[in-house]
């Protein structure tokens, strides 16, 4: 029997009367103007409740707060100064919090936070205010480890917000890995309390990521960066007296940007990189033309080093109007073929990043040889960004089988015909080289199942395959035979 209280607003939902609508709880949109103003009837049992109202919608509460609920795919805000916005899966709506004090928008936010029980597909949590710090104190750390029960593996991130010393130790302690991010928030104790807490830590922490600034004092940043119990550290620009160090942490993925300024001779050459893992963004916004000797530099020590599972290289420089240069385009070759265990390398950039286009044909032809790749990433910004037809990508594709182009976001480019069979094509090419591990008795078997289904009436597969397996031909003609004297 379906659960009426989901069906029913009103069980859940009280609309006030615009007449007796006090000032403060006149709902007021950027875009939707004013609209109806609700009161919870009772309790809800799960945050999912308010999941069914895909529309702007408005909550009183008595502690003086509003709530706008905006559906996903909409950008309405409410037309407020001060904010606090909550989202917990891509596909829900957007809490934003309104009110007279700091104190009774966290106590709605813990409310809320409180409710989650059903878990949700891609679940997150990402809590932002907007103009000043929210000080989140009356949020208490219970809430911030209560929002991992339902989704261990959940992003969490902060932007704009004030932690306290015991919800920093909450997030800092939990049992299992988590994915934790703060962007340009404010810690109590300069995050001192947060570091302790790693530096007890015998289990794997997960993945750590800091946008703009770190929040943390100098000596704190130093310490996170003697840990080893981060797998994946994302870093902004440090000072100068810091620049360097994030090079040396013990951590599986390290994403850092990078100002090319600090780049000096003499610290690159003797520079020890760590993580086998390394994406830099290289920037420098005082400039009008492209660091050529600093880059270069940067990347020379990247292949001297030459021990990198995955490379990850963006460049900003916002007044420089030129594209990356083609011997940095050929450094970043050398650096990629200096590691052989390379499986990844992502050149991948946002429009504020400098584009590798001009020097696309250039690219692809240099990494047409190399073994261990198997992903490139690289945006296409532009109609005909990989030659005219595809070219230069389905040449890439036809001389690397083991190669994989995609954006980055991981989804493939293609022209949805020419470049998919190709795909099809070497993930075949793939599988009969993986077929000949197989001992001969099954293998035949499957040579023959092969070329009967997947490979019948293909002349390029059915070449591959007998190609890979002449040793198979003995048996199938064999049985052949017997087939057609039966």
């Amino acid at each position: 029997m379906s659960n009426p209280q989901k069906k029913d607003t009103n069980l859940l939902l009280g609309v006030i009367p615009s007449k007796l609508c006090k000032p403060e709880q006149v709902a007021r949109w950027c875009e939707g103007g004013v609209t109806p103003t609700y009161r919870l009837q009772r309790k809800p049992t799960d945050l999912a409740e308010f999941y069914q109202y895909n529309c702007r919608m408005t909550i009183w509460r008595d502690n003086g707060t509003l709530t706008y609920l905006s559906p996903c795919e909409s950008n309405d805000r409410p037309n407020h100064e001060r904010y606090l916005s909550m989202r917990f899966f891509c596909e829900g709506p957007i809490f934003h919090i309104t009110g007279t004090t700091d104190k009774a928008i966290s106590k709605t936010a813990a409310f809320f936070m409180t409710l989650e029980r059903t878990a949700q597909e891609k679940p997150f949590i990402y809590m932002e205010s907007y103009s000043l710090f929210y000080q989140l104190h009356a949020v208490g750390s219970r809430c911030f480890t209560n929002i991992f029960k339902t989704a261990p593996s959940r992003l969490v991130e902060f932007e704009n917000i004030s932690l306290t010393v015991k919800q920093t130790i909450a997030l800092a302690t939990r049992s299992h890995p988590i994915k934790l991010g703060f962007w340009e928030c404010e810690f109590e104790d300069g995050g001192t309390a947060f570091v302790e807490a790693l530096e007890r830590r015998k289990s794997s922490f997960g993945s750590l990521r800091f946008t703009n600034n770190t929040g943390f004092s100098d000596d704190n940043l130093k310490r996170l960066l003697q840990l080893d119990v981060i797998d994946y550290l994302e870093l902004p620009p440090l000072s100068e007296e810091l620049v360097f160090l994030p090079f040396s942490t013990k951590v599986g993925h390290l994403e850092y940007e990078i100002k090319t300024p600090f780049l000096s001779q003499s610290k690159v050459e003797s520079l020890n990189i760590v993580p086998k893992k390394l994406s830099l963004s290289m920037t420098d916004h005082s400039i009008d033309f492209f660091p050529t000797e600093p880059v270069l530099r940067l990347l020379r020590r990247i292949a001297e080093v030459g021990h990198f599972a995955e490379l990850g290289f963006k460049f900003s420089f916002v007044a420089a109007k030129s594209d990356v240069p083609l011997c940095v385009v050929q450094e970043v070759l050398q650096a990629s073929f200096s590691s052989c265990n390379l499986k990844v390398i992502d050149l991948s950039s946002g429009h504020d990043f400098i584009d590798w286009y001009p020097n696309m044909e250039f690219l692809f032809q240099g990494l047409k040889e190399h073994k261990s790749l198997r992903t490139l990433k690289v945006t296409d910004h532009m109609m005909g960004y990989f030659g005219p037809d595809f070219y230069h990508l389905r040449r890439l594709l036809s001389q690397n089988r083991y190669i994989t182009v995609t954006n980055e976001y991981g989804e493939i480019h293609t022209d949805g015909m020419h470049i998919d069979k190709l795909y099809a094509l070497n993930r075949f090419y793939r599988g009969s080289l993986d077929l000949a591990l197989t001992p001969l008795q099954d293998r035949s078997s499957l040579v023959a199942t092969a070329l009967a289904k997947s490979a019948l009436a293909n002349f390029h597969r059915t070449a591959l395959l007998l190609a890979d397996h002449t040793d198979t031909l003995y048996d199938l003609l064999y049985c052949a035979r017997i087939f057609f004297e039966a």
